[in-house]
């Protein structure tokens, strides 16, 4: 978790899952003043995961872990991990890049932090509260039942999860959460529009989907 003491006028960018066409097309329409944060999963589901990790390590955009760049990380670490066809499609991507290209974003991937806290607002993936682990800012609180099941908790709907004062910006979920305690920057790109959420005027910016296919 990164602490940040003098806030910022932010624009909170949603999840953008490799869509590197709307991310240009978005950060085009931010008022002029807003530094761009994002809340993780930039990569799979979409066609150019490449072109979306250039645009945000090259302008040093601050970026939080999600789950799936934190699969990523592992994968190129050589760890174990399960590998579907969105998986497998970022890492046949990256792997086509020159060997340096790589080295650097696994140096940068394992640099990024879960959380970002400001006066007033933290951004995490998933999920924030002060004393949460860093799993849960990835995934969001979650249970088992007896057979094992694993069940989501709408943390947002429960206030002994939310936190006095501070409004948690958040992706992950692609759900309508728009609350003084809590807000979802996910629209669901790449099928769905990519959005960022200006945390001083609490105004959503919106792009449209793109209808790209991979290659």
């Amino acid at each position: 978790m990164d602490s940040q003491q003098t806030p910022s006028r932010l624009a909170v960018i949603g999840d953008v899952h490799s869509c590197a066409a709307q991310l240009e097309r978005l950060l085009t329409k931010l008022p002029p003043g807003y530094e761009p944060v994002f809340v993780g999963d930039l990569v799979d589901r979409g066609p150019d995961p490449v072109g979306v990790l250039d645009a945000i390590i090259d302008n040093n955009f601050r970026v939080v872990r999600g789950n799936h760049d934190d699969k990523l990380y592992r994968a190129l670490k050589g760890n174990p991990v399960q590998v579907g066809p969105d998986l497998a499609f970022t890492l046949e991507r990256i792997r086509s890049q020159p060997a340096g290209w790589r080295e650097r974003l696994v140096s940068w991937l394992a640099g990024l932090p879960t959380a970002l806290v400001f006066p007033g607002i933290a951004i995490a993936h998933a999920y924030w509260s002060p004393t949460c682990p860093p799993d849960e800012h990835l995934w969001g609180p979650r249970f088992h039942d007896e057979e094992g099941t694993i069940f989501r908790v709408r943390w947002w709907d429960v206030p002994a999860y939310w936190t006095p004062g501070i409004q948690v910006v958040f992706g992950h979920y692609h759900l309508p959460v728009l609350t003084p305690h809590a807000v979802c920057v996910d629209f669901g790109a790449p099928e769905g529009p990519l959005a960022a959420y200006l945390t001083d005027t609490h105004q959503f910016i919106v792009e449209p989907p793109t209808k790209v296919a991979r290659k």
